[in-house]
């Protein structure tokens, strides 16, 4: 009698589980939207993410590619609907016209684990996010652009030192991985502009703190991949589990670097121009926190001064390492950046702050790497309010709040419907003509509406000055270690190459 009850009690809760994965069987089908064959139970059409064998940017062009001519698309994530729009109108609907019912991205960080990822307005909503905002956009201003420009050039003239140390060490060229090189600049220029500190990243013998902050927190493994992957889809395991987007050790070290800072700039009234000074600066003043009701306090200044650096890092130096591997692939379009960024450099003396704004090959083919390979490929958005879809297509969907919204931007930026032999790398699709000419929504590598990236402007300048350097003083070939077609590492929710993106480096 004693097993019969555990028989029926074993068999009561695995019917219990089936049915909690299976309730929203038949929720697209119901409200007459598309939906593609293959939803595993407990997992929906995710199950190869959630098996690590695709990451999410993968996944996104897959299901974008899965039905063409198709407005939306409804599929499951781990049994909850979640709806994939390709009309550049509802992608525009989502971001920007209709902003008040999907203004969250659907991710919560526990302040209790993450004490400094909280603060990242990617994951904030309300008021909160306003606040954030509204600072981060004081920061990146034209005016205080072209000042954190200083530290930018004087970053460049130290990478260019490390690798004419590199190229002398390997008698003429010497072979490295473009997101390892890159990672390297850009953790340089985060330390400066958002620390105020020299970050040594460009040292001979190790990594400088900065790079192995960045190294630590977002160099793809298969932990690292699990853990992320928990924390974006399923926040009630992660949080169960305790797992953090930023380990202890660093945000630990983040909070003394900061700290140490602020007292060394009060103690011996250093004054600098930069974003770390402005929050100082907010805090002496009594200025008011609208997202707290309190003033500035050091928590505040530690929490933007590492979301600085987090946005200024990661995106970047990916961005980077795409771009300059596909130069590398295109010799022709390499040496007509090339020339164009010593011409403009000889105008102006140099690649300053005002060259760069001239340089528009070089940003035509910055545009057509993150079209070809947008650093997240893959945004998701979350319902608040009821809202009504409809599609040019004319499939209409009544959006419910909490349903998950998708856009694949690796999809959709590479629809042959409007990209014409989309594998083919060719900045002339952004001339002017050519951007007017196209919807607008069709092409966002940093987002749209509201919400797109605060720091676009700051990574552009980044960027731009870091190949308009490399190209300025040495030439890139690909090398054989590059495993070609690229294949993007499953552990990493961003674009990373398996096997790295390698590349011989000569001087010219």
């Amino acid at each position: 009698m004693y097993y019969i009850y555990i028989a029926c009690g074993i068999s009561l809760l695995g019917a219990w589980c089936y049915h909690y994965l299976t309730k929203n069987n038949g929720y697209w089908e119901k409200k007459c939207v598309p939906c593609p064959k293959g939803a595993v139970p407990g997992f929906g059409h995710f199950f190869s993410m959630y098996l690590m064998r695709k990451n999410v940017f993968q996944l996104g062009e897959e299901f974008y590619n899965e039905m063409p001519g198709r407005s939306m698309v409804g599929l499951y994530n781990a049994g909850n609907p979640t709806l994939l729009v390709r009309d550049p109108e509802l992608v525009k609907a989502v971001l920007q016209t209709s902003f008040a019912s999907f203004n969250s991205n659907g991710i919560e960080v526990d302040p209790q684990l993450d004490r400094l990822g909280a603060k990242n307005p990617f994951f904030l909503v309300g008021d909160e996010w306003k606040s954030s905002r509204q600072l981060l956009s004081l920061a990146y201003t034209p005016g205080k652009l072209k000042y954190i420009y200083e530290s930018i050039n004087v970053v460049c003239a130290s990478f260019v030192k490390y690798l004419n140390n590199k190229v002398n060490q390997g008698n003429g060229e010497f072979e490295i991985e473009l997101k390892d090189l890159y990672s390297k600049f850009t953790a340089e220029v985060a330390a400066s502009s958002a620390f105020g500190v020299e970050g040594h990243s460009f040292s001979e013998d190790e990594d400088g703190t900065f790079t192995k902050i960045g190294k630590t927190i977002f160099q793809p493994t298969i932990i690292k991949g699990i853990k992320t992957m928990l924390i974006l889809f399923v926040p009630l395991v992660a949080k169960v589990l305790k797992a953090r987007f930023m380990p202890l050790e660093v945000q630990q070290l983040l909070v003394k670097l900061v700290k140490d800072m602020i007292k060394y700039r009060n103690d011996h009234n250093v004054q600098r121009k930069d974003s770390l000074q402005m929050m100082i600066d907010l805090k002496k003043s009594g200025t008011i926190d609208p997202s707290t009701g309190r003033e500035y306090d050091d928590e505040t200044i530690i929490g933007h001064a590492t979301t600085f650096f987090i946005e200024g890092y990661e995106t970047s130096s990916v961005t980077l390492s795409f771009f300059a591997h596909l130069l590398a692939s295109h010799l022709e379009i390499q040496q007509r950046v090339r020339e164009e960024v010593l011409t403009v450099a000889e105008k102006h003396n140099g690649i300053t702050y005002e060259a760069l704004q001239e340089m528009t090959y070089l940003e035509q083919a910055l545009y057509e790497s993150m079209r070809i390979y947008p650093a997240a490929g893959t945004l998701f958005k979350v319902c608040t309010s009821n809202i009504e879809l409809q599609g040019c297509d004319g499939i209409t969907c009544e959006v419910e709040p909490g349903t998950s919204v998708m856009i694949s931007l690796a999809g959709m930026q590479k629809d042959p419907e409007y990209w014409p032999d989309p594998e083919k790398f060719d900045p002339d699709r952004f001339s002017e003509d050519n951007k007017q000419a196209r919807h607008k929504f069709l092409y966002i590598p940093f987002g749209g509406g509201p919400r797109a990236c605060i720091g676009m402007r700051m990574a552009m300048l980044q960027i731009k000055a870091a190949i308009a350097t490399t190209l300025g003083n040495f030439t890139l070939e690909v090398s054989p270690k590059t495993q070609l077609p690229i294949k993007l590492n499953p552990f990493y929710f961003m674009a990373a190459a398996k096997g790295g993106l390698w590349v011989k480096i000569k001087p010219l």
